[in-house]
């Protein structure tokens, strides 16, 4: 989501367009940029079709459209649209970085140049500072095997997680292999200064992923009385070229912060996939959390660690992962797994277990963060829908 210049609500996101007939690559990832107004549905924005590498986002996460499109000789190029106007503006004034580079959360950008990979902070066009990503997160590091960071501006703080391949070969080519990877060895998160890139606190064997569709307003990152969580590998292995888990468990932390120390931990659950980590992914402010499998879950008060039941009156929004079918000739994948990629997800109304509530109510709209109080957007299959909210109730 994002606002306008004018101070509307938009709905950003990207549309299948047509490559130029002259292009000389995969014609399938050829897509335009779009802002509809978030109350009427109206299109505001359509943007030429283009290569581009990002989802759109909104600029320096107040407004417009912002999204970043391949270029020639290993560069990426920054765009800012003016939705109200449809003015675009790209290049250093944008964004000064270069190479490869991408967002990974607010202000912050994971850079590949000279076959290294870094963290950068950007602000209203500016590198505020690079580290290398290593440096950060260790041996290993790097987010084409998962990542996640959220982001703290009163605290100065950014916590985030990516995968660690701990093995002495290349993670694209697990699949070829036949051998062990020790989940607890599989990633690592990290509290670490916004201002400076500081390391200030390391929790390995754990990862964010799992809490990202829980936000932060209810939690101490934003001056709430709740813990934010992660989830932790207790043990276990992935074993490939199959890509299974053997004897893996996980467990929910809600954690301090500034520290990185465990306020409270759940019980572990047993870990099948990536999908499976203790924690159900649901759209919550930060002050509660679905903790264990669909067949054996509670609800839990993020504050205290404690579980609470749920009444007929509770109702969530969950989600569920979606993947796609890159192109034969892709050479970029995101994740090991064949041609199989991960995607983003889908918002449904949910019980307090996961399984999908028959059909959409009043409560499971309202926990849907959004621009507009009175609005919610959620994600269908092959479209996006907006419902108004009585006023009376929010």
């Amino acid at each position: 989501m994002s606002r306008t210049a004018s101070g509307r609500s938009a709905a950003i996101f990207l549309q299948p367009a047509t490559a130029p007939a002259d292009f000389d690559g995969d014609k399938d990832w050829w897509t335009a940029p779009v802002a509809y107004d978030l109350s009427t549905g109206k299109e505001l924005y359509r943007g030429r079709p283009d290569l581009i590498s990002t989802r759109p986002f909104a600029c320096d996460g107040l407004l417009d459209l912002c999204f970043i499109t391949y270029g020639g000789a290993s560069q990426a190029s920054e765009h800012w649209v003016a939705i109200d106007s449809g003015e675009e503006s790209a290049g250093a004034a944008i964004n000064s970085l270069s190479g490869i580079f991408w967002p990974v959360g607010e202000e912050l950008y994971s850079v590949w140049k000279d076959d290294v990979q870094k963290l950068a902070r950007v602000s209203h066009g500016e590198v505020l500072w690079e580290a290398d990503l290593e440096t950060i997160f260790g041996k290993g590091a790097i987010t084409d095997m998962g990542w996640h960071f959220k982001y703290s501006e009163e605290m100065d703080l950014y916590v985030g997680s990516v995968g660690i391949n701990p093995t002495n070969f290349s993670h694209d080519t697990f699949t070829e292999r036949t051998f062990s990877l020790n989940l607890r060895e599989t990633t690592t998160t990290v509290g670490f200064r916004a201002s400076s890139g500081r390391v200030l606190w390391t929790a390995d064997g754990s990862q964010l992923e799992c809490a990202r569709t829980t936000g932060i307003e209810a939690t101490k990152l934003e001056g709430g009385d709740a813990f934010p969580v992660r989830c932790e590998y207790v043990d276990g292995f992935i074993e490939f070229p199959a890509g299974t888990y053997r004897g893996g468990h996980s467990k929910v932390v809600g954690y301090d912060p500034l520290t990185g120390n465990a306020a409270w931990e759940s019980k572990a659950v047993e870990v099948h996939g990536w999908g499976i980590s203790g924690l159900i992914p649901t759209a919550s402010h930060g002050e509660f959390a679905i903790t264990g499998t669909p067949f054996d879950s509670n609800l839990l008060d993020t504050t205290t660690g404690k579980f609470r039941g749920a009444s007929f009156e509770d109702s969530f929004v969950c989600w569920k992962n979606t993947s796609y079918t890159v192109p034969a000739d892709d050479l970029n994948g995101d994740m090991p797994g064949g041609n199989t990629r991960a995607g983003s997800h889908i918002a449904f109304p949910c019980l307090k277990s996961g399984s999908p509530a028959p059909a959409f109510t009043y409560g499971a709209l309202t926990d849907v963060s959004t621009a507009d109080q009175d609005t919610a957007v959620i994600s269908l299959e092959g479209k996006v829908a907006g419902y108004k909210l009585l006023k009376d109730f929010v």
